[in-house]
């Protein structure tokens, strides 16, 4: 396969005016351990993680296993209003079953801080006996049901206040400039700390909603609003809400509070954005690509939006970044920005994530915790795939770093399978695995099914489950069918084994022959070796021609010739876009630092730059080299890097190249305060015009960042 993109062409082109430039060393150093967070401002996480010395542990506590579903819920009515003085949720609630065993005497809902007052069989009016445990309500009735029979029960109780699940934001409006909001998150248990229901993810049921509240409040819930009436002795108006269509207990969700509501029509989806009243003129920059997104996941898994709405609000004091529920996807209120901010700070990535889960989740929902995965992966992966199609592969790359560096830091204290169940917690599932590897998992999968079986694995796996649960083992057969491929070895090593592979990298030229020797240095005693198979990479000094290879690495230690048809051997390149998620350790010379910092992988030249941070206290020569990329360098957090690694030697002479760092040249607000404080640090402030002339930067934080170091100065 040939790759002769126009990227390519500028970046070789850069490589030999870099080359032009300077004069050959051979320094080497071994990759760094990590780098920290490089300023408190700053959006995503900066870091990177190569194979250290560290002790790691493999989580090992008691097996969890859900409770055995032995009712069905079908469909559950929920009325609810709020005592705002005492927090408290006063409610009732219908919930209409079919029994699953052959002789069921008794009914189990989860029922955590809720007091219940009655329960009641609705078809007959009848009492019916109950007893509560601090985490379930065990419901006595008056006849043994078999397989088929139906049931509805009445709860009438109170939650006062519930601990969890349902929250109130400035319930008494005592605090000045936060409005009163109530709001909900019931992932993975919670909903039953203010709601008896059933907290099985593998549970689904239909559901209709009223909500209370006065007038002045706008309330949002699951589904449709079919009326909003207030009725004749009553003080609150009641929103009823219908959401026709099944769906998991935990995605049961509502949210109060004041909004203004804009509404837009996308190929038949309602698309509904919530916005609080200060930010309802940047409404649409706020969710500025909701509707593309949609467009572009619907298209490209050729599976519909499942449901007839789609919503987002913001809330106050949200204990999450944002949380999928059916049709109502809430967020953490830092989605909402005024037009200024919204240049340097957006949450298109997060907002992708939640619309994403209204297929992989609610549509098709994991049947345990243990599979958590296969909901948060999909929802990672799909916010990369989104990037590379609005943003392209630069930002793709960057997002794939940082999620597996993230995995990697998290790896250092404890590794465990994907597919996990001996949590102690379901809420110890909500980790870095889950996400960030999971999501690097099913990036290898699209990278060694092919782009038309990725896709057609996607529409499979939707339509063949849609409004049902699913199990890794359900994922692992979609593919196979689809590709025609044994999939065994690669599902048990990423879903049901724990680590991933540490590579060392070492190349030899022997009677002319460049060799490659790949060697898998995890510890084998927890690890096992993994079969993977790695894309090579390698070019001609003389063409701009890029060949790929593809080896399969099925023992600890593999060597591989390199056949080239030319006679000038360029670069040589193991997995240059990190697609394998492994640790590589490579010993690089100098020259192949200046190399790698032109390479079209934005991950390369990030670890190039890694390594470039130390060698340039013993070339020189590199600073030159560095002040060149970043003219070049199209991703913002490497250009931050890039200006990070020169600040400690910066001189007088470095004013023409600090100063032309403006709004107009480099949009990314944190490059501007990185300019400045070299500005800073080499004149001062006293008649620095550049400094001053910052103060007029359309960034927030850029001008804060001013006015602090000239209010320090005169101190």
């Amino acid at each position: 396969m040939r790759d002769i993109s126009p990227n390519n062409v500028v970046l070789n082109n850069f490589y030999i005016i870099l080359l032009l430039t300077i004069f050959a060393g051979c320094t080497s150093l071994q990759q760094s351990a990590s780098e920290l967070p490089i300023d408190s401002l700053v959006t995503e996480d900066i870091q990177v993680i190569m194979p250290v010395e560290v002790t790691w542990y493999i989580p090992e506590g008691p097996e969890q296993f859900l409770r055995p579903r032995t009712w069905d819920l079908k469909h559950q009515k929920i009325w609810v209003r709020f005592d705002f003085n005492r927090e408290a949720v006063i409610g009732r609630t219908e919930l209409f079953l079919t029994s699953i065993s052959s002789l069921n005497k008794t009914l189990v809902l989860d029922s955590k801080t809720t007091t219940i007052s009655a329960v009641t069989d609705i078809r007959t009016s009848q009492n019916l006996g109950f007893q509560q445990d601090s985490a379930t309500v065990s419901i006595s009735l008056p006849r043994a049901f078999s397989a088929g029979d139906t049931l509805i029960v009445g709860i009438t109780y109170e939650a006062l206040p519930p601990k969890r699940g349902l929250y109130f934001v400035n319930a008494d409006g005592s605090e000045e400039g936060k409005p009163t909001q109530i709001w909900t998150l019931g992932q993975p248990e919670d909903n039953s700390f203010w709601l008896p229901t059933i907290d099985n993810p593998a549970e689904r049921a239909t559901q209709e909603t009223w909500i209370s509240v006065p007038d002045r409040f706008t309330s949002v819930a699951n589904g449709v609003l079919i009326e909003s009436k207030t009725l004749p002795g009553d003080s609150l108006r009641t929103d009823y809400w219908f959401m026709d269509k099944p769906h998991a207990p935990y995605l049961f969700a509502l949210a109060v509070g004041e909004y203004e509501i804009f509404d837009e029509l996308v190929d038949g989806v309602l698309l509904r954005y919530y916005v609080e009243p200060q930010f309802a003129s940047n409404y649409e920059q706020i969710y500025a690509n909701t509707a593309d997104m949609l467009r572009y996941f619907t298209r490209s898994l050729g599976v519909e939006y499942p449901w007839y709405v789609y919503a987002q609000v913001p809330v106050r004091d949200y204990i999450a970044g944002g949380m999928e529920n059916t049709t109502l996807s809430i967020l953490f209120d830092g989605v909402q920005v005024d037009a200024r901010k919204s240049m340097d700070v957006n949450q298109q990535g997060l907002i992708a994530h939640e619309l994403i889960h209204q297929w992989f989740g609610n549509l098709v929902t994991c049947k345990d915790w243990a599979n958590l995965p296969l909901n948060e992966g999909f929802a990672s992966y799909f916010e990369i795939l989104y990037s590379n199609h609005k943003d392209g592969p630069d930002k793709t790359d960057w997002l794939n770093n940082t999620n597996r560096n993230s995995y990697f830091a998290e790896a250092q204290s404890y590794r465990r399978p994907l597919i996990f169940n001996r949590y102690n917690e379901p809420e110890d599932m909500y980790d870095r695995h889950t996400y960030q590897k999971a999501g690097q998992i099913l990036r290898m999968l699209h990278h060694i099914s092919g782009d038309d079986h990725w896709w057609g694995a996607m529409n499979r796996y939707l339509t063949d489950h849609a409004y049902s649960y699913v199990d890794w083992t359900d994922l692992k057969k979609v593919f196979e069918q689809e590709t025609g491929n044994n999939l065994n070895t690669f599902f048990r090593q990423w879903f049901t084994t724990p680590g991933h592979p540490e590579i060392e990298i070492k190349h030899h030229v022997i009677d002319s022959v460049h060799y490659v020797q790949l060697t898998q240095i995890q510890d084998t005693s927890r690890q096992e070796v993994f079969h993977i198979p790695i894309d090579i990479h390698y070019n001609s000094n003389e063409y701009n021609e890029m060949f790929v290879r593809t080896v399969q690495m099925v023992t600890q230690d593999t060597l591989i010739a390199i056949d080239f048809p030319y006679d000038k051997l360029g670069d040589v390149v193991v997995d240059p876009n990190r697609v394998i998620l492994a640790q590589y350790t490579e010993t690089l010379s100098y020259m192949d630092v200046v190399s790698r910092l032109a390479h079209p992988s934005a991950i390369l030249r990030y670890e190039a730059l890694l390594k470039a941070e130390y060698l340039i206290s013993e070339h020189a020569e590199l600073i030159d080299v560095l002040k060149d990329a970043y003219h070049i360098e199209q991703i913002d957090q490497l250009r931050l890097k890039i200006l990070r690694i020169l600040a400690p030697h910066a001189e007088i002479s470095w004013k023409p190249f600090i100063e032309q760092i403006t709004f107009e040249t480099d949009l990314y607000y944190l490059n501007r305060i990185a300019a400045a404080d070299m500005s800073y640090q080499l004149f001062g402030t006293e008649n620095n015009s550049y400094l001053y002339s910052l103060q007029t930067d359309p960034s927030y934080f850029v001008e804060r960042h001013i006015i602090n170091l000239l209010t320090e100065n005169k101190e």
